[in-house]
């Protein structure tokens, strides 16, 4: 009986270690690191998931950016060409092409620059000229006025008001050139004073001959300035009274930015209308202009760059005289 009942004690004793054994067991299992295998499994496809993310949100920022550089671009030459076109409209003389060093700013005149050999677009059997940075020409900037008085010498009265009492557009200003039609001769303007229906403009000549004003006579006059483009370092200047020749553009009166990221260096050519007789087609210039966002170069999205290539032609009733 004593010896049952020690039996029944071991196993019992010996069951409680095999119980408390497992449990521990399974405890250590629960709390111990995990293997290197599943660390490196775990960093690879971590590592998988954030390179796919990080190249997601970086194609997006790249679309994002080319898509400013295409907009800004373009935004940038359309307001530079359209002001560019609408000041060159109003041009009344043959187009002078010239060169401005970017750096000196000193500027060389073309008065007949070579031929390119290169067909303009649109304009079959004709031919442009070498490209340059600057193109000068005289533009229309008010008249017809009325002379009230002039009598041979190196002065001339003329009203800026019509008949209908309107004040006409235009002021001019030293440098301008002052055209007769009915003499077919011109002046530059040396001193100006007055205005309204008193305009006193003192000139750099005497016209041959007096101009009657009394019985009923009308005789009007014309203002025309010289105005100029030209690019320099990325950005396209406007002068509305450019003395062309003056030796640098600093001399330039009233140059002002009119664009930035101007690709073209060189976006001004006048076209031929035949390879032997070059200078006779001074009258229409051809211009290439391209525009890109400078900003975003550094991040090398030249694919913003945008092009206007554009013929301009003179303005119709070009006077007699060949203002240059």
């Amino acid at each position: 009986m004593i010896s049952n009942e020690r039996h029944c004690q071991a196993g019992e004793a010996a069951l409680n270690r095999l119980i408390r054994s497992a449990m521990e067991g399974t405890f250590r299992k629960r709390t111990a690191g995990i293997t290197l295998v599943e660390l490196l499994i775990t960093v690879a496809v971590l590592g998988v998931a954030l390179a796919t993310l990080f190249v997601m949100v970086n194609a997006g920022v790249q679309l994002t950016l080319r898509n400013y550089s295409v907009n800004h671009s373009h935004q940038s030459a359309r307001n530079s060409f359209q002001f560019l076109v609408g000041e060159m409209e109003n041009s009344y003389s043959r187009f002078t092409l010239f060169r401005v060093h970017p750096e000196t700013g000193a500027i060389s005149i073309m008065a007949n620059p070579a031929n390119a050999g290169v067909e303009p677009p649109g304009l079959p059997g004709r031919s442009l000229s070498t490209a340059e940075n600057g193109v000068a020409f005289w533009q229309f900037i008010g008249g017809p006025y009325r002379i009230t008085d002039y009598t041979g010498e190196t002065w001339i009265r003329f009203s800026m008001v019509n008949s209908a009492e309107n004040a006409l557009s235009g002021v001019p200003r030293v440098g301008d050139r002052l055209y007769i039609p009915t003499m077919e001769a011109e002046a530059v303007i040396r001193l100006v004073a007055g205005g309204g229906e008193n305009v006193l403009a003192t000139l750099d000549r005497v016209f041959q001959g007096r101009l009657s004003t009394t019985d009923g006579a009308v005789t009007t006059c014309q203002i025309f300035r010289r105005s100029a483009f030209y690019v320099r370092n990325g950005n396209l200047f406007y002068a509305d009274s450019a003395p062309v020749g003056a030796g640098n553009v600093n001399a330039f009166v009233g140059a002002v930015s009119r664009g930035t990221g101007v690709t073209s260096r060189a976006p001004f050519s006048l076209i031929y209308d035949s390879p032997s007789a070059p200078t006779t087609s001074a009258q229409r210039v051809h211009i290439s202009f391209e525009s890109h966002d400078a900003a975003l170069e550094a991040r090398r999205l030249r694919t913003g760059t945008v092009s206007m290539p554009f013929t301009m032609s003179l303005r119709t009733g070009t006077p007699t005289v060949n203002l240059q």
